[in-house]
């Protein structure tokens, strides 16, 4: 059976953190997950991290209004090595200490214009954070990122590096 194809979407949320998210980035998104039509549940699942955790979610309940995807993107190759590699950390929780320790990264990027690490150390992922490690994985990293950690990667980043490299293929 061929490995379903897997979609990188992008989305923001108008609540109170997601402005929050879209002031410290500068970007027009807050979110990142990945998406595919799965063949044995017959239905569309996204995988990634939310406020519950790393979690694969029925679509429709993993995108909750107001949220809304702003854009979606077809990869040139796989995404199934990363996935896989990083199958063991599903179900983990939610790094919201790496999410407010973001706030320094992007400060810091903003004032001297360098990356740093982030300072929180953890086994937690972000959603950027994952999407950005099943890239890698996957030999996928969007260029222009070499300089980012994977722990310092934000969502609205992320998406302008996915848009600037023609491996990535805009669908919506």
């Amino acid at each position: 059976m061929a490995e379903p194809e897997v979609k990188i979407c992008f989305s923001r949320c108008n609540d109170w953190l997601g402005a929050t998210i879209r002031a410290f980035t500068g970007g027009r998104v807050n979110h990142v997950f990945l998406a595919w039509t799965d063949p044995e549940f017959q239905i569309t699942v996204a995988l990634g991290a939310n406020p519950n955790g790393l979690t694969l979610s029925p679509f429709a309940r993993f995108l909750k209004p107001p949220e809304q995807v702003v854009s979606m993107f077809k990869p040139a190759a796989s995404l199934w090595p990363g996935i896989r590699a990083l199958a063991p950390v599903l179900d983990t929780p939610y790094d919201y200490g790496g999410v407010i320790a973001m706030s320094a990264v992007e400060l810091i990027h903003r004032w001297l214009k360098r990356w740093m690490p982030n300072p929180w150390r953890s086994k937690r992922m972000f959603c950027s954070e994952y999407v950005r490690r099943v890239l890698i994985l996957s030999n996928l990293d969007p260029r222009g990122l070499d300089a980012v950690p994977p722990s310092s990667t934000d969502p609205a980043r992320l998406l302008r590096a996915v848009e600037g490299d023609e491996r990535f293929t805009l669908i919506t």
